[in-house]
């Protein structure tokens, strides 16, 4: 990607540290406001047709990006935006944004490819990004692509659309005063562009039957959601991840995972409830999908690492790291600056520079002169005996379904509800990072003598978050899949 990053200085850590807590603090104010004007203006608006509905994730990306980004230690020198994201010299005084930025280039594709794919078969539109895996679910895959009508750029109908915009605008100018954000009719003007650009005054009667969707973090989704829910058609939407997403205390998943649909297809039996995940707009029916991942990983009998084959010898250790955000920020509880990442990862090969990286795939690789593991993570992990993990994402809930030893370092990202933070415990070497203490001493007495939590019982606790064993629930049964049995 052409960026080089740098570790943060130990004067650096401490303010970092403390401005991602603030920035945590500002976000949860930010989002409290937005869930506010949402429901006054549900008072007109129903749920559905609502532009603070449409537009909350990209709202909670814009300015929690400016809180976050504004007290960042150094000055990111790429100051190419994508609105609604931003960057640290946008943070500090916004500008006007060129609206190419935001184009569809859709267009640009070729035109025999885009014809096959917005074709279809049957009425069933197909959003971006429907989770099915590519190897255990090919056949379902396959038919979605072949029968369905793959959905190009679209506009969200907005009744009384000048309206809401204006609307938009007054909330934009409040938060811009609330946070003491400069350039207020900068920032006015550009989400005025924005949201004419993805709305319409005319409602275009649509000819599918429904639509399928992955995540709504997704703005194409979430205006095809709004559309089809303003007709009455419905709206089946999957959830990403491996594991139920309840298992997270964060405002993403209840306003752009756990709603807007009128069908949810969420992961295992077992549901989780926490106030910051409440959605915005409840499904009428919840169905159950098993994790083919998980299942096959709980269902092969594990390679143990090179050290257990061998009899002796220095244990295999594999680190699991996120990503870095670079300019792509947002809050609350998603990511550290890049540069306190780097200073975690240091000192961790520091303290362990036998341990092997499995570079996040969609990833700047790591700047760091060790051992990286490029293979498919389902593959590689087979080869070491100890996984260490930093953030629980979709990789912590496959490693978590192994037979492997877990050191899981909690260095303060993300926020899980407590019921499954106890469960984490019991499965893995759960380490609580202070980084007021010595980040090395805390990560040799931890990697020195690693807690083996692999039992069964340990796993087996987490299988019902990733795994359907009640065929009730099953999602199979839902009557635009052509193949039932698929898992």
């Amino acid at each position: 990607m052409g960026r080089t990053l740098s570790v943060l200085t130990n004067q650096e850590v401490s303010r970092a540290i403390n401005s991602y807590h603030e920035s945590n603090r500002l976000s949860l104010e930010i989002y409290n406001y937005l869930l506010q004007r949402f429901g006054d203006s549900s008072g007109d608006f129903s749920p559905i047709s609502n532009i603070f509905g449409l537009f909350f994730h990209d709202l909670m990306i814009h300015f929690s990006g400016i809180v976050i980004q504004r007290e960042f230690v150094r000055q990111d020198k790429n100051e190419i935006v994508a609105f609604p994201f931003g960057s640290t010299k946008y943070a500090r005084r916004p500008f006007i944004i060129d609206e190419q930025s935001y184009m569809d280039n859709s267009s640009k594709r070729n035109s025999v490819k885009k014809f096959w794919r917005t074709g279809g078969i049957v009425p069933l539109a197909v959003g971006e990004g429907v989770p099915l895996d590519i190897c255990g679910q090919w056949l379902m895959r396959k038919s979605l692509t072949l029968l369905g009508k793959y959905q190009p750029f679209c506009k969200a109908y907005l009744p009384h659309r000048e309206q809401q915009i204006d609307a938009l605008c007054e909330v934009v100018r409040t938060l811009a005063q609330r946070f003491e954000i400069p350039a207020e009719e900068h920032l006015i003007e550009n989400w005025a562009n924005y949201s004419r650009h993805h709305t319409s005054s005319v409602q275009s009667r649509i000819k599918d039957d429904q639509v399928i969707l992955g995540t709504r973090a997704v703005l194409q989704n979430r205006k095809l959601a709004m559309n089809f829910l303003q007709q009455d058609k419905d709206v089946i939407a999957m959830t990403h991840g491996e594991i139920t997403s309840t298992i997270f205390n964060e405002p993403l998943f209840g306003y752009a995972e756990l709603g807007f649909c009128s069908t949810l297809i969420d992961y295992g039996d077992l549901r989780l409830d926490a106030p910051l995940h409440e959605s915005l707009s409840k499904p009428n029916k919840f169905l159950s999908r098993t994790s083919v991942s998980v299942q096959k990983i709980q269902n092969r009998r594990n390679v143990r690492g090179a050290s257990t084959k061998s009899g002796g010898g220095k244990k295999k250790i594999l680190y699991i790291p996120t990503t870095y955000n670079e300019k792509f920020h947002y809050g609350p509880y998603r990511g550290f600056e890049d540069g306190l990442y780097l200073k975690w990862q240091s000192e961790l090969i520091a303290a362990v520079p036998e341990l092997t990286i499995k570079p996040h795939p969609k990833c700047i690789r790591p700047p760091f002169d060790c051992r990286q593991d490029e293979r498919a993570l389902q593959r590689c992990y087979l080869d070491y005996d100890v996984i260490i993990l930093d953030y629980y994402s979709t990789a912590a809930t496959l490693m978590i379904a192994t037979d492997k030893p877990v050191i899981f370092f909690d260095i303060g990202l993300r926020n899980l509800v407590p019921d499954f933070q106890l469960l984490l415990k019991q499965r893995c070497d759960y380490v609580q990072i202070d980084w007021a203490l010595d980040l090395s001493d805390q990560i040799r007495r931890s990697v020195n003598v690693p807690v083996d939590h692999s039992s069964v019982a340990a796993r087996s606790k987490f299988s019902r978050f990733s795994i359907v064993t009640r065929s009730s629930d099953d999602w199979r049964g839902i009557r635009w899949i052509p193949y039932k049995g698929i898992s």
